[in-house]
């Protein structure tokens, strides 16, 4: 007696479903990745593979990596990024959120500090560091990089200046060229 309907493929099944490789998932995965990449950002097929094509900073580093500088402007970009998200955990505030904590403190006011942990009251410092070094660049400067860095949104080309402005006060403040003078 056979089946009625249409005839099942032959491969391999987990509770009377058809199941795939994980590599063989994992590899179309990849491969539509990087077409998007090549397609939407113009990278390269060489090029297309590196994760830093994720983001808006990375894409704009990737643009202008010839230029030995965006390097370290780079890193400093994602060192505030990591520094924002973490400030944003310990104010349990939504990723969309502005600094209003910061203001606080950087307007002097100590009742925060009282019933947080140590390391959640110097990470929150020295992410408002970070964020006076950028405001004190200008409000240009630093909605441009809070744009980029922060929101993800790429920049126009008239907007290019005051990003490399506000990621070179960065770079300054994280002491990023001392660290490769050093090394």
């Amino acid at each position: 007696m056979s089946r009625a309907g249409r005839k099942r493929k032959i491969a391999p099944r987990v509770g009377g479903r058809l199941q795939r490789s994980n590599t063989q998932h994992r590899e179309d995965i990849q491969a539509v990745v990087k077409a998007q990449r090549i397609t939407h950002h113009g990278a390269t097929p060489e090029t297309a593979g590196d994760a830093r094509y994720e983001t808006a900073l990375g894409r704009l580093y990737m643009d202008r990596q010839t230029d030995s500088q965006w390097l370290r402007r780079y890193e400093a970009g994602r060192t505030y990024h990591s520094q924002h998200r973490r400030y944003l955990s310990i104010c349990d505030a939504p990723s969309s959120a502005t600094c209003t904590l910061g203001k606080v403190l950087v307007d002097g006011d100590p009742s925060w500090d009282q019933g947080n942990d140590d390391a959640d009251i110097s990470s929150v410092r020295r992410f408002v560091e970070a964020y006076r070094a950028l405001k004190d660049c200008g409000s240009d400067v630093y909605r441009a990089v809070t744009c980029l860095v922060v929101s993800d949104v790429p920049v126009s080309a008239s907007s290019v200046k005051l990003v490399e402005n506000g990621l070179d006060a960065l770079v300054a403040h994280y002491r990023l060229d001392a660290r490769e003078k050093a090394a």
